[in-house]
């Protein structure tokens, strides 16, 4: 069995991973979740959340839709209550504090900017409840839209392009100069091109303010691509919350592994010794400890891990060829199982559609799951 989206590409351990970034100094203003829950209902939404977010740092939670990502942003902006548990900004209880009075800097998917408004009284408007002089005000609308790269201030939001209206977005959310930011799919209505350049100048906005931000998205190649640490959530409770290398090297659950990049499970046997044998290889196991030897599982394999060598007599025969670029990506019919991904830079894989090859696993430690552990479990959640 096979699962495919985009994946970065692999060449060594990831290092260990930072307790905070280098560039997320500049802010003293934490978040914390502890036992957070949310119920619709019979739905649970979440499921005692517990995370923490350093000062200055960039966390994006990603997961399938009804996963409850959004429930957390939105709790943390007091757009709704917990039904359990609190949440903290900077040391202070904050669940029950209203929304207006949590300092948040909001940036939506669908923009929402005031139609009659021109891009400078748009970034304006929220000091109005400062106290703040015209002037300063508009003064200020200046300094960002210059940050976020807009000099024709006077347009109106129907004469803007979607980049640049989200542009806008980012720059009033920044005016109120909010302890934490909080980003709900910013970039989902995008195209890809203005997309990728925007999350890029998101990121280097972030880092030079140093705001501490909550970035929610379900497009993996975003939160991995931005991030400090990602959180990858399912079924209203978080798998797993690590730096972006150790998401995509050493997922702690089956579901990690396989939201996250394109991902093999290929049949094996757990061996004494802590390592599993698959494909007629023994592999070190990154999960030894919970599988007994002599236990059936599947090994978790990226496409990028397994190689594919002519072999006349081999156990796999190449039923696809995918061109992506860089690399060629093979699919391989496996005698007696479920086709597997094999992953190769395209200038060194020139193996044709039907040739017969046997496959070599690379890589120095591999997670495997229980037979027919679902991938994906159904969320609860709407």
């Amino acid at each position: 069995m096979t699962t495919d989206s985009s994946s970065p590409s692999v060449d060594a351990k990831a290092p260990a991973p930072p307790v905070v970034a280098a560039a997320a100094t500049a802010s003293r203003v934490g978040v914390q979740f502890t036992g957070v829950q949310r119920h619709f209902g019979t739905v649970t939404a979440l499921r005692g959340l517990d995370m923490e977010i350093q000062p200055g740092e960039l966390v994006a939670l990603l997961g399938p839709s009804g996963c409850g990502k959004t429930t957390a942003l939105r709790l943390l902006a007091g757009f709704d209550r917990p039904d359990a548990g609190t949440i903290t900004v900077a040391g202070r209880d904050i669940t029950s504090v209203p929304a207006h009075k949590r300092d948040m800097g909001m940036v939506f998917q669908a923009y929402s900017l005031f139609p009659n408004l021109t891009v400078r009284e748009n970034v304006a408007f929220g000091l109005r409840m400062r106290r703040v002089s015209k002037e300063q005000r508009l003064r200020r609308a200046d300094e960002l839209l210059e940050l976020v790269g807009l000099t024709d201030t006077n347009r109106y939001p129907y004469q803007l392009s979607g980049g640049q209206q989200q542009r806008v977005a980012i720059a009033r959310a920044l005016a109120i100069e909010p302890t934490v930011l909080l980003l709900d799919e910013p970039l989902s209505a995008l195209d890809a091109r203005v997309r990728l350049q925007l999350r890029a100048e998101i990121r280097s906005l972030q880092q030079r303010l140093g705001i501490t931000t909550l970035f929610v998205t379900h497009d993996q190649s975003e939160a991995l691509s931005i991030a400090d640490r990602v959180g990858v959530m399912n079924f209203g409770a978080l798998e797993q919350i690590d730096t972006p290398e150790y998401i995509y090297h050493y997922p702690a659950t089956a579901f990690v592994a396989e939201f996250v990049g394109a991902m093999n499970r290929v049949r094996g046997r757990i061996a004494e010794g802590g390592a599993v044998v698959v494909l007629g290889q023994r592999v070190p196991l990154t999960n030894a400890d919970s599988h007994a030897p002599g236990t059936a599982v599947e090994a978790l394999l990226r496409p990028e891990v397994v190689q594919a060598v002519p072999d006349a007599g081999g156990p796999g025969e190449i039923r696809e060829r995918m061109f992506l670029g860089s690399s060629v990506r093979l699919r391989v019919a496996l005698d007696g199982a479920d086709d597997i991904l094999v992953e190769a830079p395209s200038p060194s894989s020139e193996l044709p559609i039907g040739a017969r090859v046997g496959l070599k696993i690379l890589t120095d430690g591999i997670t495997v799951a229980d037979p027919r552990t679902p991938a994906v479990a159904v969320p609860e959640a709407p």
